[in-house]
């Protein structure tokens, strides 16, 4: 018998208020469709995520859904619950979240083969009765004589889903400057859900200081300064920390250049 991990974090977040908004059903009825996909998925889906011969109207059966399967994947996809890559269909982090589940299953296969080794190997009398102890190796010596099986790696996130992460990151941030290296300084951070929700909380707190409110905006970091620099790390010494650089730059004009080329990548926006 299989089993899922389903993480409490799931009640209240931020993609499942984003699916049931969606498909216009309730929070409920969003968690149980996703609880009855996955489950069907244990048959249905190989150890990345992967769904094999699978087309949307078996997802929708799956979910018991009623409506429009086409309505249901699409936001199954818009949400992120699905990724989409070299026109194949994945679980979002199939593996990650069910790793105990295929280690259990490995574990099982190399006793399975101990055992037969063991009973291969134990000698028998004349009358066909084993001999001499027997070979099972106690559970807790077992590490003394059997390597642990290397996990599998996880498969790497797929491009569109780094781009919905990104676009999130993006429609957040106010300053809307050189895109392309805040594309590349996100892909180097390795974002998923969690590190987005920290980071997208930082910036919302960011967006209430005074020092990004001032001067219609014009001291808010470039979006990839602020992500190289760890912004959502320092954000609650940001303003102390700018009012000390602004103050030594006012008596030593040449270091307050440096700073905010630095800082912003180039001279502050006009106004």
């Amino acid at each position: 018998m299989a089993w899922i991990s389903v993480h409490q974090q799931i009640r209240d977040h931020r993609k499942i208020r984003d699916l049931y908004r969606k498909l216009k059903i309730n929070r409920a009825e969003a968690i149980g469709t996703l609880t009855l996909i996955w489950t069907w998925a244990v048959d249905n889906c190989n150890q990345e995520g992967e769904l094999l011969s699978v087309i949307k109207e078996d997802i929708a059966d799956a979910a018991y859904w009623r409506g429009d399967p086409n309505l249901l994947y699409d936001a199954l996809v818009e949400t992120g619950w699905i990724d989409e890559h070299d026109g194949k269909m994945y679980l979002h982090d199939w593996y990650d979240f069910n790793k105990p589940f295929y280690d259990y299953i490995v574990r099982k296969e190399r006793d399975k083969q101990r055992k037969r080794a063991a009973s291969a190997e134990t000698p028998s009398n004349s009358d066909g009765n084993s001999t001499g102890n027997s070979a099972e190796i106690p559970p807790e010596n077992r590490g003394e004589f059997h390597d642990s099986p290397s996990p599998a790696p996880s498969p790497a996130p797929s491009p569109s889903h780094l781009n919905k992460l990104f676009a999130h990151f993006w429609d957040a941030y106010p300053k809307k400057k050189s895109k392309g290296q805040a594309e590349k300084a996100f892909a180097k951070l390795k974002v998923d859900e969690q590190f987005l929700e920290t980071i997208l909380a930082a910036i919302e707190r960011a967006k209430k200081s005074t020092d990004w409110q001032k001067e219609k905006g014009q001291f808010i970091p470039y979006p990839a300064t602020w992500l190289n620099a760890k912004g959502w790390e320092d954000e609650q010494n940001a303003e102390e920390g700018k009012k000390n650089a602004t103050n030594q730059g006012n008596n030593e004009p040449w270091k307050h250049d440096r700073y905010m080329r630095a800082m912003f990548g180039s001279e502050p926006d006009g106004q």
